[in-house]
C-alpha cells in the first residue's frame, strides 16, 4: 500500500497486479501517478549506459515516489545529454558543475561501504529538496542535476488564451512542453492539489 499523492492509493500484489484507488476529489480521468513517475524516471535515464540504467532508474523512481507524497507541487525539465542549460532559462540556481547521480550509485553498487551510501542518500535527499522549492528542477538525460529553483519567461499570449486552465506552475509547464525534441527532452508537472503529467520529446 502506497499513499502516491493526496487522495490516492496505490495497492500492490504479487504477480505485478496493480490497482488504484481514488478518494473523494482525486481525478480518475488522468493517467495513474505510477506510470507517470515511471515515465519520467525514464526519460531522466534514457542515454544512461545500459549497464548502470536499471538501478538508475530505480534510484529515480524512489526519490519521486517521496516527493509525490508531500503537499507541495513540482515542476522538473530534462535536458538532452549533451545540454548543460537552456536559453529558456531566465533565472534560477545552475550547478557549477553537473552531479553525476549516477556516478555515485555506480560506486555504491561496486563498494557498497559506509561512505557510497551516504553519499547516494545524500544525493536523494539533495533532490528531495530542490524539487520541494518553489520553480523547476533542471536534470538532464544522463542521470545528472544540472540545478534547481530555475525560471522561465512566459510568452504574453500563453498568458491571455481564453481556453487554458490552471495557475503559474501549470502555464510554466505549457511553456517546458513547447520546447520538447528542442531545448528539452522531457517535461513533468506535480500540481499542488495532486494531479501529475510527464511529456517528452
Amino acid at each position: 500500500v502506497l499513499q502516491l499523492a493526496d487522495n490516492i492509493i496505490e495497492l500492490r500484489a504479487g504477480g505485478g497486479l496493480v490497482r488504484h484507488i481514488y478518494l473523494s476529489g482525486a481525478r480518475i480521468d488522468l493517467e495513474p501517478p505510477s506510470v507517470v513517475l515511471d515515465s519520467l524516471a525514464s526519460a531522466v535515464t534514457e542515454q544512461v549506459l545500459p549497464s548502470s540504467r536499471e538501478h538508475a532508474r530505480g534510484f529515480f523512481r524512489r526519490v519521486l515516489f517521496e516527493v509525490m507524497q508531500s503537499s507541495h507541487g513540482t515542476l522538473v525539465a530534462v535536458l538532452p545529454r549533451e545540454r548543460a542549460g537552456s536559453a529558456l532559462f531566465v533565472d534560477g540556481i545552475l550547478l557549477p558543475r553537473p552531479m553525476d547521480v549516477v556516478a555515485l550509485l555506480d560506486r555504491h553498487h561496486a563498494t557498497p561501504d559506509g561512505s557510497a551510501a551516504s553519499a547516494v542518500r545524500a544525493s536523494a535527499q539533495l533532490l528531495r529538496g530542490m524539487m520541494a522549492t518553489d520553480g523547476i528542477t533542471v536534470l538532464r538525460a544522463d542521470g545528472c542535476i544540472l540545478g534547481y529553483n530555475v525560471f522561465v519567461r512566459h510568452p504574453e499570449t500563453l498568458a491571455r488564451q481564453p481556453a487554458f486552465f490552471g495557475g503559474a506552475r501549470r502555464r510554466t509547464f505549457e511553456v517546458l512542453c513547447a520546447a520538447l525534441g528542442g531545448e528539452l527532452a522531457a517535461a513533468f508537472i506535480r500540481s499542488q492539489d495532486g494531479d501529475v503529467a510527464c511529456r517528452r520529446a
